[in-house]
């Protein structure tokens, strides 16, 4: 299961990022830039930070390194789904509609929530202090900016099924997003897990970036992501600074 967890990764950058040779890849995001959660384009080269990290991750779990366990199969299954539907992602947002796509992120969002439930429960029954651990890191990060892309394809999805709001409806609408996610990775920093936390800030201040037109969504996502940055900062000091590097002793398991 680890090894064809690591050639998933090793496919899925390359299927990604060998999208424009792919038939119609040049249009792959014709249509990006419209919603008013969008985020400023350079934003999305954390691609390479997340792939770079899921194989590091997939090689540690590959070579034996880090203790089997039941938790550890199922994050594992989970981050397997993850990346079939990366690869999955390329030909479905070239050529089908904004609903599949959104389906696509949709099932990337739900194998990533339950990836990295079990690999907190992994690391909470197995502690280690191991260096590798930290490449724990790379699930978060992915989980993260899925939560953002999750709002991004929700108001792509929605434009194009041609529901639309009023101008304030739409602003309070993406402001009231922007809100959510970023007290989803307030809670999840105080859970220790700061990775989470510093993509949605990535991404909060590539939206202000973009919404130069909305001084609202503008203002909210810098405002956001100032709170959220300063709440990691603090919590950091609190140990473990990541949930994945503990020398605590191992959780008894019920018999």
């Amino acid at each position: 299961m680890y090894r064809f967890l690591l050639l998933v990764f090793i496919a899925v950058p390359i299927v990604n990022f060998g999208a424009p040779l792919f038939p119609g890849g040049e249009q792959q995001f014709a249509d990006y830039g419209t919603s008013r959660v969008d985020a400023a384009a350079y934003a999305f080269s954390i691609w390479a930070v997340i792939f770079i990290g899921m194989v590091g991750l997939t090689i540690d779990f590959a070579s034996g390194n880090e203790v089997d366990s039941p938790q550890l199969r199922r994050a594992t299954f989970g981050l397997i789904l993850a990346g079939l539907a990366s690869i999955g992602f390329v030909p479905i947002s070239i050529h089908s509609s904004d609903l599949a796509v959104w389906l696509n992120i949709l099932a990337h969002l739900l194998a990533l929530t339950a990836a990295v439930y079990f690999l907190r429960r992994h690391v909470q029954l197995h502690p280690s202090a191991r260096a590798g651990r930290w490449l724990f890191f790379a699930p978060s990060l992915y989980l993260g900016w899925i939560s953002a892309a999750t709002v991004i394809s929700t108001a792509a999805m929605l434009r194009e099924a041609d529901v639309s709001f009023s101008g304030e409806i739409a602003t309070g609408a993406a402001c009231g997003s922007l809100v959510l996610v970023t007290a989803i990775a307030m809670w999840l920093a105080w859970r220790n897990d700061p990775f989470y936390g510093g993509t949605i800030v990535w991404a909060l201040v590539a939206v202000a970036v973009q919404q130069s037109s909305f001084p609202m969504v503008r203002n909210t996502a810098w405002c956001a992501a100032a709170l959220l940055a300063t709440w990691i900062a603090v919590t950091t000091f609190r140990p473990p600074r990541f949930y994945a590097v503990t020398s605590a002793a191992p959780i008894e398991q019920p018999n």
